[in-house]
């Protein structure tokens, strides 16, 4: 059965034997022009490729369950990869380890601002405006000093690479249904 031109949806199994199949499958769909209109760069095929790779280790690490669903949207202007699981809510610690943060929000004062993780050259930054969503961004600091290295900073790690690689990155938890949503946007660069 073919795919719609505009959709790309697989089950992964969360296993690391399965990363390569489905990272090879996402990238033949992004890489086929019939499939993709808008212009998808060299530079966009590489920064995708990190997000996924980076997405599906998410999965296996942090989901709690043994299979998800990503699928990738695109038209003209944009590609919108997005990995939905009905695993464990996202958690994120502060760079100290003593606070934590986890969706959905509950008793939090609204919007709230939050800084995940920095390395003394950029700051990985969370922003949530309602008790479901987060998004989040880097902010270049470029003080160039090494903070102390934290507990948090291999998990939070992968953010990182998600907010840099992806021109939009964000999470939405839906509680009624149990279904975390993690979704990037690439811009697409139009001839």
């Amino acid at each position: 059965m073919r795919e719609p031109n505009n959709k790309f949806e697989k089950v992964f199994k969360c296993s690391r034997q399965e990363i390569s199949d489905m990272l090879n499958r996402c990238m033949d769909y992004v890489g086929n022009d019939e499939m993709i209109s808008g212009g998808v760069t060299p530079e966009i095929r590489s920064r995708f490729k990190w997000v996924v790779t980076e997405m599906l280790t998410n999965a296996i690490k942090h989901s709690g369950v043994d299979e998800c669903t990503l699928s990738i949207k695109n038209d003209a202007k944009s590609l919108i990869l997005e990995k939905e699981d009905v695993g464990l809510p996202l958690r994120l610690a502060e760079p100290d380890g003593q606070k934590h943060i986890s969706w959905p929000l509950e008793g939090a004062v609204l919007p709230v601002n939050f800084q995940i993780y920095q390395n003394g050259v950029e700051s990985l930054l969370l922003t949530s405006t309602s008790k479901t969503n987060a998004v989040f961004s880097v902010k270049e600091i470029g003080d160039g000093a090494l903070p102390p290295v934290s507990a948090t900073l291999n998990e939070h790690f992968g953010l990182l690479i998600l907010a840099k690689a992806a021109d939009e990155f964000e999470y939405e938890y839906d509680a009624q249904r149990g279904i975390n949503r993690f979704r990037c946007v690439f811009n697409l660069k139009n001839n």
